[in-house]
């Protein structure tokens, strides 16, 4: 009976004790199971060689072709002002007529004193032919005539003045006078600046001034027309710097037939120095900086691969390489920021 109990009482306690010792070698086994190797998701592009520009983007501003102040050059009332402010005129348009009943009263005076002087000297021709007159006085009597036609062309010419024409197409950008006023002359009465063309100016760095060369074509942007971009010439580069910021002024035409480039406006001139053709160029994000190194990463049969490359010229967004990078390799564009080299990848190429 005792053994019976004592045997009862084994088989207990084993009962108890074997599950917990059966649980703790699972876990134990399972605990030596190696973990599962970490994939990281990337995004690649293709390396597809391409034209490359070396390029210099240069900030400038609109000026007018020409911005000319007219000014009286005879005194008298305004009569009359044609175009208005913010108006187009063309070349030849009469802008003002200033009060001419003075001066016409001078050519008047003039054309009478020269008919006479003429009838004169026509008179003098007859006795001088009949040896009635000495040849000084008829000398005499062609000099006058020719002095008061002299006086009439000058009179003409100042009555002429009173009708001021536009000397350019362009656009009334001010008028300092009204109708009825009084004008002396050299008095301001309007601002016209030409608008069929207009010019941007900018400052070329000494180092890119090789670079630049009168007629060139450049390409130019305007942030006030949502960075239209527009063809233009280099017409002008100063002969000599400024001592201070070690600049020279450059000058770029543009044509404007249609008014829309306005004076003011703010913009960038961009201007090619150099082409690398077939050039490899890769987005300047995907460059990752490791110390003192510059390292790009590769897809390579689901392995990320370290490449160290040599940088050159930036264009826009994307960057030239040097060394490092062959066409047909897998570069890494998203996800590479933390990979190492060897690190396991899952690539997808890049939607364009």
């Amino acid at each position: 009976m005792k053994r019976r109990i004592t045997f009862l009482s084994i088989s207990f306690v084993l009962v108890l004790v074997l599950p917990l010792v059966l649980s703790g070698c699972g876990e134990k086994g399972a605990a030596e199971k190696p973990p599962p190797e970490k994939v990281t998701h990337v995004v690649v592009i293709p390396v597809v060689p391409s034209l490359v520009k070396d390029q210099i983007i240069l900030p400038g501003s609109i000026e007018p072709w020409e911005d000319i102040e007219i000014s009286a050059e005879v005194p008298g009332k305004i009569e009359w002002i044609g175009p208005l402010e913010g108006e187009n005129v063309r070349k030849g348009d009469v802008l003002v007529k200033i009060d001419s009943q003075a001066l016409q009263a001078e050519v008047e005076k003039a054309d009478a004193l020269y008919r006479l002087k003429d009838n004169q000297l026509e008179r003098r021709r007859m006795l001088s032919r009949k040896g009635f007159l000495p040849k000084e006085e008829l000398d005499m009597a062609i000099a006058e005539r020719d002095s008061t036609l002299k006086s009439l062309e000058v009179a003409r010419i100042q009555l002429a003045k009173g009708t001021i024409r536009s000397p350019i197409t362009g656009l009334v950008n001010l008028t300092y006078v009204d109708a009825g006023e009084y004008v002396s002359v050299g008095d301001p009465i309007l601002d016209l600046v030409e608008m069929d063309r207009v010019k941007i100016v900018g400052a070329v760095p000494e180092m890119d001034v090789p670079f630049v060369s009168i007629s060139k074509i450049v390409r130019v942007t305007l942030d006030a027309l949502g960075n239209e971009a527009f063809q233009g010439k280099i017409i002008y580069l100063s002969p000599k710097g400024d001592n201070i910021t070690r600049t020279f002024t450059l000058k770029v035409a543009l044509d404007n037939p249609t008014f829309r480039i306005k004076p003011g406006m703010i913009g960038r001139i961009t201007i090619v120095k150099r082409t690398f053709p077939n050039a490899i160029a890769i987005p300047l994000f995907s460059i990752v900086d490791r110390g003192d190194r510059k390292i790009v990463f590769v897809e390579d049969q689901g392995v990320a691969r370290e490449r160290i490359v040599a940088l050159g010229v930036i264009e826009n967004s994307r960057i030239q390489i040097l060394t490092g990078l062959s066409p047909g390799d897998h570069l890494i564009v998203k996800g590479h920021r933390d990979l190492s080299d060897g690190d396991k990848v899952l690539a997808q190429e890049a939607v364009r």
